[in-house]
């Protein structure tokens, strides 16, 4: 996980040519039906990227936000420089959206990409689609896309610096295979 945060790390730091410090908060793992998050619990809403990843090791991957820290981080990603008037929610600006997809791009794949490495397994993620939904809903259509090929979750929730801006950041991993691991009807 480490490799993976470093990796994310350096390269939300290139993208906005700016000194940015990744934190891991915590890592846990449960069985998808026993997992247990504040987020999923009322109607707090979350900016969200999905992406697929094939390869050695094959599975789901979202990337949460809160929308404020999402909106934040697509003002400072965007740069108001340029444009005659900022948008009063950056979240329901098609550009702001896209730079926020290339983010999240950048942060599941390089996360992805450098676990893959530190394992020595190929892992190939697919184009990313974004969202701004419930949590509780983003959650559960993630869990339904892997519940029928896996019955574990990793959960790691980090946080992002940008400049002094806190961006915490909940990354879902549902690998449905995994080299060496059991299907989840115990077949090998």
């Amino acid at each position: 996980m480490v490799h993976g945060l470093a990796a994310a790390e350096s390269a939300l730091s290139d993208l906005l040519g700016r000194r940015v410090e990744a934190s891991l908060l915590s890592v846990s793992e449960a069985e998808l039906n026993q997992v247990d998050a504040p987020w999923l619990s009322g109607e707090s809403m979350a900016v969200a990227l999905y992406q697929y990843f094939d390869g050695a090791m094959t599975g789901h991957c979202l990337v949460m936000m809160e929308p404020g820290a999402a909106a934040d981080l697509a003002r400072q990603l965007w740069g108001d420089t340029g444009r005659a008037e900022a948008p009063p929610d950056p979240l329901q600006d098609e550009a702001y959206l896209s730079a926020l997809l290339e983010l999240g791009n950048i942060l599941a794949g390089r996360f992805l990409g450098g676990m893959a490495d530190h394992l020595r397994l190929e892992v190939l993620p697919t184009p990313p689609a974004s969202t701004v939904d419930s949590a509780a809903a983003l959650f559960n259509s993630l869990v339904a896309a892997g519940a029928q090929f896996a019955r574990r979750i990793v959960m790691v929730a980090a946080s992002f610096s940008v400049e002094g801006l806190p961006v915490p950041v909940t990354l879902a991993l549902i690998p449905t295979q995994f080299p060496g691991a059991a299907a989840p009807g115990g077949e090998r």
